[in-house]
């Protein structure tokens, strides 16, 4: 019996020591600042949003950057690649306003190269021959404005963060023609932005294009154009 009381008694004390250590814990709960994250983390009651600063401070800034973009669509008797400029004045990370120029290289397709060819053999043969009118871009200029509602940041190649925009871009100018002359155009796409730094940039960027042209004759409707230049670029920013 005095056995079984004194069990009895160090099995209360062995208790009572347990659960002053269980209260104590508790009590430091609250100055365990990463134990409370982790806790409410838990909760699924509570969402939490975490917004990203960006990385570069387009306030204010002017981008100037150069590139080239290859042209699909328009006349099957030439393919054109564009070269040229642009500059871009970023009021805020959400809009710029800008001016690009293109130069334009020609060059027949397969298809052009064989009607040619087909019209010098004729004219050697004495016969008559022709080749299609066409009316290649010489040169560009547009003045655009762009939005960027979409942004984030990428790790790049475990190197460096850099941070990038998707933008929308609209455009309208003129374009000089090798026949026509000059003509209205118009353009519209999408466009990635990455910021390497806060002065080194880059954008990939695919646009439709529109214009007319009318081959230089007056009997000839106007012809509708329609291609879609897919470019890259890379710029600094000042």
């Amino acid at each position: 019996m005095k056995l079984a009381i004194k069990l009895f008694i160090l099995f209360g004390l062995v208790s009572t020591g347990a659960i002053a250590d269980e209260i104590s814990d508790l009590k430091s709960l609250g100055s365990n600042r990463a134990l409370i994250k982790r806790a409410q983390k838990l909760d699924p009651k509570n969402r939490y949003r975490i917004v990203q600063k960006r990385l570069v401070d387009r306030n204010l800034r002017f981008e100037f950057s150069a590139g080239t973009n290859i042209v699909a669509g328009g006349d099957a008797y030439f393919d054109t690649i564009n070269a040229g400029g642009q500059i871009d004045f970023h009021i805020n990370p959400k809009w710029s306003v800008g001016v690009r120029y293109y130069k334009s290289n020609n060059t027949l397709t397969q298809e052009g190269e064989r009607v040619h060819l087909q019209a010098e053999e004729a004219f050697n043969r004495g016969e008559t021959g022709s080749f299609p009118d066409v009316d290649p871009p010489e040169s560009s200029i547009l003045g655009t404005i762009n939005f960027y509602p979409v942004y984030g940041k990428l790790n790049f190649f475990n190197l460096k963060t850099i941070q990038f925009d998707v933008y929308t871009v609209l455009g309208a100018g003129t374009i000089n023609l090798l026949q026509s002359g000059r003509s209205f155009t118009y353009t519209a796409g999408l466009g990635t932005g990455i910021w390497f730094t806060n002065r080194i940039t880059t954008r990939f960027e695919i646009r439709y294009q529109g214009y007319q042209d009318t081959l230089n004759d007056p009997q000839n409707d106007p012809r509708q154009m329609n291609i879609v230049n897919a470019g890259v670029s890379i710029g600094f920013l000042l």
